[in-house]
């Protein structure tokens, strides 16, 4: 899942794996809580909203350019919990069906998403 994303937009999540509709990929989006308190709602599923498997895309690792295939997921995160946060923090997890059993992937990495509008309300409010 690339890193600084909004959630105006709808959130991207690259597998190196075929994925197909019908195994019902969902998206847990998990924060972290050193100083502040957990949300309802923030860890509930995520549906995709658009799903491509047999993709091609290339990606930047350690600086070099590779090529990777797979399944491209939508998710709309409109939706996420953020109260008055510019930005939160995220680990993202799939998970989805396969041959009988639930299959699942951590992102390698936490990443942001962001939230425009309280990033605008914040700026305006500093300024």
């Amino acid at each position: 899942m690339p890193d600084g994303q909004l959630k105006s937009h709808r959130l991207q999540v690259y597998l190196t794996g075929n994925v197909l509709t019908s195994q019902n990929p969902r998206l847990v989006l998990f924060r972290s809580h050193a100083v502040t308190e957990k949300e309802v709602g923030e860890e509930k599923p995520l549906v995709p909203t658009f799903l491509a498997s047999g993709q091609q895309w290339t990606e930047t690792i350690d600086g070099v350019e590779v090529g990777q295939s797979g399944t491209i997921l939508l998710f709309d995160g409109s939706q996420m919990p953020f109260v008055v946060r510019a930005m939160v923090r995220v680990r993202p997890a799939l998970t989805w069906a396969e041959g009988g059993a639930d299959r699942s992937v951590l992102g390698p990495r936490e990443v942001n998403v962001g939230n425009i509008v309280a990033a605008v309300g914040w700026t305006a409010t500093i300024v």
